[in-house]
């Protein structure tokens, strides 16, 4: 199984400085799992692939909900069901499919949530992907 990882930080992430999670990073910021450039705004990905947003500090477990983060079909905008869970850390959120299609671009949404620690919130991101 192949994972986009979308890594959220308060500060951005310098292209040239891979994450802490040994992934690289190439294109946009924070993106690990495939070249996102100005030229190509998509990533080839498995269909069996689950979303994960990773953030820096602890988010607010109650706002794990699918109006804050969603998957949806770009060419129509409609939303991929599936479910989400969020680790012990509380700063990883998953998003599991229950199916998508091949050659399909979907954008990966995560709305601005609290911090746990109550210091603010998150800023929106959304990151588009080309199933295999």
């Amino acid at each position: 199984m192949i994972l986009i990882v979308l890594r959220h930080c308060l500060e951005p992430l310098h292209p040239s400085t891979p994450p802490a999670d040994g992934g690289s990073v190439s294109g946009i910021p924070g993106v690990v799992g495939g070249t996102v450039t100005d030229s190509n705004s998509d990533v080839g990905v498995s269909i069996t692939t689950n979303i994960k947003w990773t953030f820096a500090k602890a988010i607010n477990q109650d706002e794990v909900e699918h109006t804050n983060f969603m998957v949806t079909k770009v060419s129509d905008s409609s939303a991929v069901e599936g479910t989400l869970t969020i680790d012990d850390t509380k700063k990883i959120v998953t998003f599991i499919p229950n199916g998508i299609a091949t050659n399909t671009t979907y954008a990966a949404i995560a709305e601005p949530v609290l911090l746990l620690d109550g210091s603010g919130s998150t800023t929106a991101i959304s990151v588009k992907f080309t199933t295999l």
